[in-house]
């Protein structure tokens, strides 16, 4: 399954410019498609401001490109609300029927595996074995699957700073994600704050702890910055599973036992932190400023640092 899944995501992005831009979002908001990071985001966050958004935009490079897709279900393309995020169909490729089924069948064996890890987590935290698994499901599932191509970086970006994907700590619950034999993935130590290479294991899935576990657990379980510098002096894949409950689940550290004393973090429904993180990291600068001015996002980002 993951061999197929690399495949048919390498011969999607070897594909024409022309042909992988068909399979473009229709509006900024649905976060279906092919995806090209040439523009600059105000994606990412700064760690020492509790994951705040940058005041700056990073110096990442333009050239990555990505293929995300979710569960195909009935509804418009114009997402105005968090809780209709996870809705719509994925604009696949029409020529290249087998790029659906092997993406889905990815998206199947990790959704199980991402089952298994969850149960394990909620024993771990004194929970009922079915604690996370109660709160997911097909019909109104956030998890989201993402096939990422990235060009090799040249010495002379290397020396001015520039990264193949800015550091970060992924937003989901869980995410499962397999690497190629290229490497670049660095994660960050916390300490020192040192950037480590975790090498590629033939084999391997990465579990990495997104921030929605954090809040979940209490801090239990902590987020794991990490980036990717593409040095290898050739194309680099990955392919992974952000592993989330369904839109309508409120996330509150009580329910695992917390008191309301010790608790760090407010009650907040699954969609609408998926919304707002998705539309903190994904819209462009001006158009992250005018959803701000707007009213539309900033009272959902307010909303969840109360």
């Amino acid at each position: 399954v993951i061999d197929d899944a690399f495949a048919v995501s390498a011969k999607f992005f070897h594909a024409p410019l022309d042909e992988k831009l068909k399979q473009s979002p229709s509006t900024e908001t649905m976060f279906r498609g092919y995806l090209s990071e040439t523009r600059k985001y105000r994606a990412y966050y700064d760690f020492d401001r509790d994951h705040a958004i940058a005041e700056t935009e990073g110096q990442s490079v333009g050239g990555k490109e990505n293929f995300l897709f979710g569960v195909d279900t009935q509804g418009g393309e114009q997402v105005s609300a968090p809780e209709d995020w996870p809705r719509g169909p994925n604009p696949w490729p029409a020529s290249f029927p087998e790029f659906r089924s092997k993406s889905y069948g990815f998206y199947e064996e990790m959704h199980k595996a991402g089952e298994d890890i969850l149960r394990m987590v909620a024993l771990a935290l004194d929970a009922d074995e079915d604690f996370f698994s109660k709160r997911y499901g097909e019909e109104g599932d956030t998890s989201l699957g993402l096939f990422s191509f990235y060009p090799p970086l040249t010495p002379a970006e290397v020396a001015a700073g520039k990264q193949s994907l800015l550091g970060h700590a992924d937003f989901s619950c869980i995410t499962l994600l397999v690497q190629d034999q290229v490497g670049g993935l660095q994660v960050q130590e916390r300490s020192s704050r040192r950037w480590i290479d975790a090498r590629p294991i033939p084999g391997s899935i990465i579990v990495n702890v997104g921030d929605l576990l954090a809040r979940w657990s209490n801090n239990r379980y902590v987020s794991t910055p990490h980036r990717v510098m593409n040095m290898a002096g050739r194309e680099r894949f990955s392919i992974l599973l952000t592993y989330n409950p369904k839109a309508d689940v409120m996330v509150d550290p009580r329910d695992l036992g917390v008191s309301d004393e010790d608790s760090l973090y407010p009650p907040v429904q699954a969609g609408r932190y998926m919304w707002a993180r998705m539309m903190e990291t994904s819209l462009p600068g001006e158009a992250w400023k005018t959803k701000v001015k707007s009213g539309g996002t900033i009272q959902l980002v307010n909303y969840l640092r109360d």
